[in-house]
């Protein structure tokens, strides 16, 4: 399984939480430059998806760093299944034997994060 996050912020942290059964499976990350980052999980069958949540955990801003509940940052997204980008047109003589996808994906978000304070948000 895939999961790709959407967060306006780089540097943001946030946390998946899944329940496989009778074990959690807990992963965090934080965000590229572009404010997005990937998880990969191998131990999650298809049927426990529904029991995935993602938290919006951390900013790096100072100045904005509450976490709010746009599409569920604060109390926990559910994961949407998203269709991979199709791969690159080829010829007939390219053509290699069609696989099915190897990682499922999913999406959430974007989060997002207000002010601490009456002052507003500022970037960096």
């Amino acid at each position: 399984m895939v999961v790709l996050i959407n967060i306006i912020l780089a540097g943001a942290s946030v946390k998946l939480v899944c329940y496989n059964g009778k074990k959690g499976i807990i992963e965090s990350a934080t965000t590229n430059n572009n404010g997005v980052f990937l998880i990969t999980l191998k131990s999650l069958s298809g049927a426990d998806i529904s029991k995935c949540r993602v938290y919006l955990l951390k900013s790096p801003n100072p100045t904005c760093n509450v976490p709010t509940d746009f599409n569920g940052g604060k109390t926990g997204a559910l994961l949407k299944q998203v269709v991979p980008p199709k791969p690159p047109i080829v010829t007939p003589a390219m053509r290699l034997p069609e696989q099915p996808p190897i990682f499922d994906f999913y999406d959430v978000g974007p989060f997002i994060f207000e002010a601490s304070s009456k002052l507003p948000c500022m970037t960096y």
